[in-house]
């Protein structure tokens, strides 16, 4: 009895021993920064075949950068006076920058694109051919409706020719 209590409390006590420094590892992982991690990055060397440098100028550095912003001139807007108010033209709570209401009562007119193909296409085509007049009229299509297989209570294959195919019209 003494060996096994023995045994129990060292049990009790290791689990208690470790339970307690538990904490202290995950305090250590949260004051740990990402951030110091060195990151080495391998620098890989691309061979062209050739040497580069004969064709660059001297003195070329490719993290240069050689650009500079002071050298675009800058143009202020300037107020053009046209000599008289514009809002008098206009109506009355007009506001430039608002979204257009009724935007699909806007008219879009297309400019008439004539495409020179290098032929006459009248010869080909019949006198009265429009190109917009729609030839089908798509009330006139019929539907079929598919229709649901029906069990005729035998296997129709056995009195069908051999290689059948009902949605073939040509059966071999």
């Amino acid at each position: 009895m003494n060996k096994k209590q023995l045994t129990l409390t060292a049990i009790i006590g290791l689990v208690a021993y470790n339970s307690i420094f538990a904490f202290e590892i995950a305090n250590d992982i949260e004051d740990f920064d990402i951030n110091t991690i060195e990151y080495i990055e391998e620098e890989e060397i691309i061979d062209l075949g050739f040497d580069t440098a004969t064709y660059l100028p001297e003195g070329f550095n490719p993290y240069e950068f050689f650009f500079d912003f002071e050298a675009i001139p800058y143009i202020e807007d300037e107020c053009i006076e046209l000599g008289f108010s514009v809002g008098d033209y206009l109506p009355e709570d007009f506001n430039a920058f608002s979204d257009p209401e009724g935007v699909e009562g806007i008219v879009f007119i297309e400019e008439e694109e004539i495409i020179d193909l290098g032929f006459d296409t009248s010869h080909y085509l019949s006198a009265d051919f429009d190109p917009y007049k729609r030839s089908l009229d798509i009330n006139t299509i019929e539907y079929i409706e598919e229709q649901e297989c029906i069990d005729l209570g035998f296997d129709a294959q056995k009195y069908l020719p051999k290689n059948f195919d009902a949605y073939n019209s040509i059966s071999l």
